[in-house]
């Protein structure tokens, strides 16, 4: 059996997306994602960092906004750096290969 790095996540959008690009030109997206967690009947929530690339990144920067719904694909990635504090940090965040838009709850007037 092989290992498989393989996320799907589903949440909402917890700022607009931030737009860049790498030094070769090619947009880069940086989303905050908010997702429901349960576990021993109880409810969390957990912030998740992913990065969209290339075409995916221009659309997600065009058309998401923040709290937005989402569903992310894609493969985990640790970045480690080392903070002003002189200490060693790391999180994982998500490189996505897919972004899809979910439609936006209906507001009640």
């Amino acid at each position: 059996m092989s290992d498989v790095n393989c996320v799907v996540l589903s949440g909402r959008l917890t700022t607009d997306p931030v737009m860049r690009a790498t030094p070769k030109g090619m947009p880069v997206a940086s989303l905050r994602l908010a997702s429901d967690r349960f576990y021993a009947d109880k409810k969390d929530v957990v912030f998740i960092d992913v990065s969209v690339f290339s075409k995916t990144a221009e659309n997600v920067g065009k058309y998401l906004k923040k709290g937005d719904p989402v569903i992310v694909r894609g493969q985990l990635e640790l970045d480690v750096w080392d903070g002003k504090d002189g200490k060693k940090h790391q999180k994982y965040r998500i490189i996505a290969q897919e972004v899809v838009f979910l439609p936006r709850a209906k507001k009640n007037i």
